[in-house]
């Protein structure tokens, strides 16, 4: 009893005592002010910038900081265990504190989601209590992670993602034995990832994606037993997967995607038995995908896409049977679809886009029933869509493009949930099943590009809310269904390429979505409804080769947002539309091979971001409206075989012009000179058929870039201007059935033929002979090889001049003019030099010494803004000198800058060598490597030009060009887009290996421009992406589309815009028009001299090398491949 009762009494004693002890300490920190550790808070706070106020109780009068704002104590009530002050409503700024290392009992520290900024304070690695410390989200903070941290042995966690941090990962780190989580993702870190790291056993979660870090993959990693996740994207990691990461047997989350891995992955991965997701995607792996995968029942994800991974999908990845996604595009597989993916009941997304797949696509794949995403594009796959596809209730995407495949099941009409179907690009036969028109949330159907007929489902777009519906390129015949855009949804509808018949629906062209409306190469009647004024949305109207009758309606005017308006080849009639010159955005116009009448409106004249204006094969009269010279952006004029009878003199104003069309008028007086001013005409100067008289005007020969002049059919008299001899590139001239006299021309015995200028008594061959011309014509002398060849080397080099020039120049002159340069010259020349060793005598004196003081003798093309010479070094080195016209102006300037911050980055076997450039007084001299093999468009073009006979030697281009596109577009950082992709672009050496030229419409395209937008229209005639006329957003699929017509040009030998092609035609369509309606065998198409041999084995490589033209120059970006792809694609070719 007595003990008990001493037992209470000191239980009592002591709590009295603890209360004593709290009041002293209360009453000695009321007496003596703050505690040290509220003094460091108060220190640290005056670092920070705290707009919200979140601090506002932080007082220097408490006794203690523990009652402040995200401050935590120790039992203790004085030192601070926790500072917290994350969170999206703090935004503290200002820098961050080095007072922080004074709080010695601190174990949390997380001021993530803030706007610090500075460096992080090396004095934290004095805080030896800390247990997490969280910066993460801070944007501003910088400089490099201090190696004092690794003094922090008891901690934790350590997040410092998303910032601004450089240098590497501090070796220290290796002494964090208690870490279980490492986050530096998104930050600028560079260095090797430390194999120290290995070292901390307790480690669980290591985040370092989104960096510079570079170098192999530390083996030492696979000593973290305790690891679960392994976040390593996004970095420039090279080497191998080791084979000891397959000891992590608590791993869930791999992630190595976009790097620069190589090697197979080790089939030891399959001993990770926890691991639930796999990310391997976007890196140089090969070999096959290892059967170990089979084993791992827990993986979730399996993302093996663009890597070089080779053999068949295993059959056992079946076995997987928790995958929800499978991921293997953009590999070299082969082979059939495994039946046992039927397996895999939780499958929810499957994608094996682009491969060498074959066979039919299993049924078995109906019993995914959860499968969402279904997507096979780019393969080689036949047969008939499994009907048992209509299982797959959950399905939302159906992507099947560009394979083989011959017919759509009906099933698919119980697909209930599904959204996007795409099967374009294939070989369906049959009609479309109605039961597709009843799928109730149907928003995109593509079945373009197949052999559909029948009719389209009359009630198609009456059950679902329609987005995309393109048809076209089939056999689809009847009506357009009226109900089209019954939900007011509809944004692109192309049904072009169809035998369709009947008129146009009123419902159809007043959707209010609609944007893109494609009615062209059908069979429709009637008139266009004036209804379609009420599109306020539409950017692009093309209803051309049909039957449309009836006038214009000057409501098109009121669809403000229209970028084309292409009507040609109907029965239209009336007179044009005044209200079409309210279109600000109207970049095409073309109602040619109509039956129009009255005057052109002057009105067009507002058009002035007009790029083509085709007012051909109609029945127009009056005269030229003066106002047209306002159309600042034209480039392409026709207005042929009309009866226009007046014009004016608007060239001056029209200088970006570069084909112009008059001929079948009645257009009469002097061909107006000024027509020489506009020099930037390349692709057609057409005159012909009219009453023009008197001389051609000799400032014609100013017209450097021309390649098609025809002034048939006039009455134009006197000798042919001397000037004309300086057209270098010339490739067609019809004079013929005028009054000239004298002789022709000596340049132009390379295209000459009898037919070119008959009809003019008076004109002598070139060795004056004026009584036999006709025996003459067709024969080449000496001299005409002579000068053909000089010409063919002139053109080549002049092809050089384009910004690769600026090197050199825009390095020199822009960021080492302020630098005292080693000189070789006079005084006061500003010189940069190739390091070659066979160039190294080359200097300022020597070129004067090699151009005869710039003497008239060594020219070898004229330009615009410069003139090219032919320079024989006393070295023996034979080089092309550009010399630029002295005075350059402002645009011409910023030209220049824009291209130095393009080429500055190349560096590539298949483009332009560039040897130097100096400035000396006014001239600005550049000095071009000279390729005597020329231009591809010469070499292809020019009568009688050798080379490139043979498919090896084409080939062989076409793989030089792909090479050097994929380099501009993949391996350049920033992304480069060269947007004027050409055959005068493309030089060939001395083994015809090609090498491109002209960068001066490049665009960077880094990742703050991802859209790549553009002040103005780029490209060339015949070249350019169609997205290029109707949008100022390029991406790198415009080269490919550019590439494309280069490589039909190699195969068909035609020109682009050859003159044997009808109006408005070119060589895209017309290749597309003759394989889509199988007028012309792929042999007829194809150019004759490449089929002499008579190889079976050629004749195959050039029609797979013809698929792949017509991919490349698909009409929508999006279902182009990318350069690489391309690539891959010839490659595989000739690897056949």
């Amino acid at each position: 009893m007595m003990s008990r009762r001493k037992s209470v009494t000191g239980a009592l004693c002591f709590e009295w005592l603890s209360v004593l002890v709290w009041t002293y300490c209360w009453l000695a920190a009321h007496v003596h002010g703050l505690s040290p550790d509220g003094q460091i808070l108060l220190e640290i706070k005056s670092s920070f910038v705290d707009t919200p106020g979140n601090m506002s109780n932080w007082l220097a009068t408490d006794a203690t900081p523990c009652s402040w704002f995200g401050i935590s104590c120790l039992e203790d009530g004085l030192s601070v265990r926790s500072v917290t002050l994350s969170g999206h409503g703090f935004n503290l700024s200002g820098e961050i504190s080095t007072s922080l290392g004074k709080l010695a009992y601190l174990q949390e520290l997380d001021l993530a989601f803030n706007n610090l900024s500075g460096p992080l304070p090396k004095e934290l690695g004095n805080c030896s209590e800390l247990r997490s410390m969280r910066f993460d989200s801070n944007p501003l903070i910088s400089g490099t992670i201090p190696p004092a941290f690794g003094n922090l042995s008891k901690l934790q966690d350590l997040s410092l993602s998303q910032l601004q941090l450089t240098g590497n990962i501090p070796i220290e780190f290796g002494n964090l034995k208690s870490l279980l989580s490492l986050s530096l993702y998104s930050n600028n870190l560079s260095g090797s990832i430390p194999p120290a790291l290995g070292s901390l056993h307790q480690l669980s979660v290591l985040e370092l994606a989104n960096n510079s870090l570079s170098g192999p993959l530390p083996p030492e990693l696979g000593n973290c037993k305790n690891l679960s996740s392994l976040i390593l994207y996004s970095l420039q990691l090279e080497g191998s997967i080791p084979p000891t990461y397959g000891q992590l047997e608590k791993l869930q989350e791999l992630d190595l995607t976009t790097n620069r891995l190589t090697g197979e992955i080790p089939p030891e991965l399959g001993n990770c038995s926890s691991i639930t997701h796999i990310y391997l995607g976007t890196n140089s792996l090969s070999g096959q995908i290892p059967e170990q995968l089979g084993r791992l029942q827990n993986v979730k994800v399996l993302f093996l896409n663009t890597n070089s991974f080779t053999g068949v999908i295993p059959a056992v990845l079946g076995n997987m049977s928790s995958l929800t996604n499978l991921t293997i595009g953009e590999n070299l597989l082969v082979g059939e679809i495994p039946p046992t993916l039927g397996f895999l009941r939780d499958l929810m997304y499957l994608n094996l886009y682009e491969n060498n797949l074959t066979g039919k696509i299993p049924g078995e794949l109906g019993n995914c029933t959860k499968l969402d995403f279904l997507y096979l594009p780019f393969n080689n796959l036949t047969g008939s869509v499994p009907p048992e596809l209509g299982n797959l209730r959950l399905l939302s995407s159906l992507q099947l493009w560009n394979n083989s495949l011959s017919g759509i099941p009906s099933e698919l009409g119980n697909c209930s949930n599904l959204q996007v179907l795409d099967i374009y690009s294939n070989k369906l036969v049959g009609s479309i099943p109605p039961e597709i028109a009843k799928l109730p949330r149907l928003r995109e159907l593509r079945l373009y590009d197949n052999q559909l007929t029948g009719t389209i489902p009359s009630d198609l777009g009456l059950h679902s809310n329609l987005t995309y519906v393109i048809l076209r390129m089939n056999k689809l015949a009847g009506p357009i269904p009226a109900g089209l855009c019954s939900f007011r949804s509809i944004l692109i509808l192309d049904l072009s390429s169809n035998m369709l018949d009947g008129t146009v629906p009123v419902d159809v062209t007043r959707c209010p979505t609609l944007y893109r409306l494609r009615l062209q190469y059908n069979r429709l009647t009637g008139p266009i409804p004036k209804e379609i004024g009420q599109n306020k949305a539409l950017l692009y109207f093309d209803a051309s080769f049909n039957n449309l009758s009836g006038s214009i309606p000057p409501e098109v005017g009121l669809c403000t947002k229209l970028t084309a308006v292409l009507l040609s080849q109907n029965s239209l009639n009336g007179t044009i539309p005044s209200s079409l010159g309210q279109l600000p955005l109207l970049v095409e116009l073309n109602v040619s091979s109509n039956q129009l009448s009255g005057s052109i409106p002057s009105e067009l004249g507002n058009l002035s971001t007009l790029y083509e204006l085709d007012l051909s094969d109609n029945s127009l009269t009056g005269d030229v409206p003066l106002e047209l010279s306002k159309m600042s952006s034209l480039r392409f004029l026709n207005l042929n075989d009309n009866s226009l009878t007046g014009l004016s003199n608007i060239w001056s104003s029209l200088g970006s012009l570069q084909g112009l069309q008059l001929a079948g008028n009645k257009f009469s007086g002097l061909v107006h000179a000024e027509i020489g001013t506009m020099t930037s005409l390349q692709i057609i100067l057409d005159l012909s058929r009219n009453h023009f008289s008197g001389q051609i005007p000799a400032a014609l020969g100013r017209l450097q870039l021309l390649e098609y002049l025809d002034l048939s059919r006039n009455n134009l008299s006197g000798q042919i201007p001397e000037s004309l001899d300086n057209m270098q590139s010339l490739l067609f001239v019809n004079i013929s059935y005028n009054n000239l006299i004298g002789p022709l021309p000596e340049s132009w015995q390379k295209f000459i033929t009898a037919d070119s200028v008959i009809g003019n008594p008076g004109l002598c061959t070139w060795d004056g002979n004026c009584s036999s011309w006709s025996q003459s014509t067709g024969q080449e002398g000496e001299g005409g090889d002579k000068y053909s060849n000089w010409a063919i080397a002139g053109y080549a080099i002049s092809a050089l001049v384009g910004a690769l020039a600026l090197i050199f120049f825009g390095v020199g002159l822009y960021r080492l003019r302020s630098r005292r340069l080693d000189r070789r010259g006079a005084e006061g020349c500003l010189e940069v030099w190739s390091k070659d060793v066979k160039y190294k005598e080359i200097s300022l004196q020597s070129i004067l010494r090699a151009t005869g003081e710039l003497n008239g003798n060594c020219i070898i093309h004229r330009g615009d803004s410069s003139t090219l010479y032919k320079a024989s070094l006393d070295s023996g080195q034979v080089v092309a000198i550009k010399v630029l016209r002295e005075n350059v102006d402002d645009r011409m300037e910023k030209e220049y800058r824009r291209e130095v911050e393009t080429v500055g980055m190349i560096r590539h076997r298949n483009f332009v060598k560039m040897i130097g450039f100096c400035e000396w007084k006014k001239h600005r001299f550049l000095v071009l490597e000279f390729l005597s093999n020329g231009s591809l468009r010469d070499v292809l073009h020019k009568k009688n030009a050798e080379g490139l006979r043979d498919w090896n030697s084409r080939y062989k281009v076409a793989v030089g060009i792909a090479h050097g596109l994929e380099y501009l577009h993949f391996d350049c950082k920033p992304q480069i887009i060269h947007r004027d992709i050409k055959s005068s672009n493309v030089l060939l050496d001395d083994d015809f290996e090609a090498q491109i030229s002209d960068f001066g419409s490049a665009k960077l395209r880094d990742k703050s421009h991802l859209n790549g937008s553009t002040s103005k229209v780029v490209g060339s005639h015949g070249y350019m992406a169609p997205e290029c006329g109707y949008s100022l957003q390029v991406s790198d699929k415009v080269d490919v589309y550019s590439y494309g017509v280069v490589l039909l040009e190699l195969l068909t030998g035609k020109h682009p815009l050859d003159h044997s092609f009808a109006v408005g035609t070119t060589l895209v369509t017309w290749v597309e028009s003759n394989i889509r309606e199988a007028r012309l065998s792929h042999e007829v198409l194809l150019d004759k001299r490449l089929l002499d041999t008579g190889d079976d084995h050629v004749a195959k490589e050039l029609q797979l090398v013809m698929q792949i033209a017509v991919l490349c120059t698909k009409e929508l970006p999006a279902e182009r491949p990318s350069i690489r792809q391309v690539l891959s694609m010839l490659q595989q070719v000739r690897a056949r």
